[in-house]
């Protein structure tokens, strides 16, 4: 029996820890999106331009970095590097 509710416990620790976690990625209501093509110059790296573009107001990091990859994994798919002159999509989020 101590077996279910310990089960039990653990199914509602990460259904709290999933709803923690979206309310996390929620954007801001007082931002818009935007969306820039940045050509890659030598030395940058995928996350040092996305902290270029970050709105810490927002929204979280982590979703931030998420989208920008996801965005253009055409771009290092198989552990390709970025290389100077690729041009990146980065949506991002201004204040209104």
């Amino acid at each position: 029996m101590n077996d279910k509710w310990f089960r039990l416990a653990v199914i509602v620790a990460l259904l709290f820890w999933g709803c923690v976690q979206i309310e996390q990625y929620r954007v801001a209501d007082n931002c818009k999106e935007v969306i820039a093509v940045h050509t890659v110059q030598p030395g940058e790296t995928l996350w040092s331009i996305a902290e270029d573009y970050y709105c810490a107001e927002a929204e979280c990091f982590e979703a931030f970095k998420y989208r920008v990859s996801a965005d253009n994994a055409a771009l290092t798919a198989g552990g390709r590097y970025l290389q100077p002159g690729d041009q990146l999509y980065i949506r991002y989020y201004v204040n209104q």
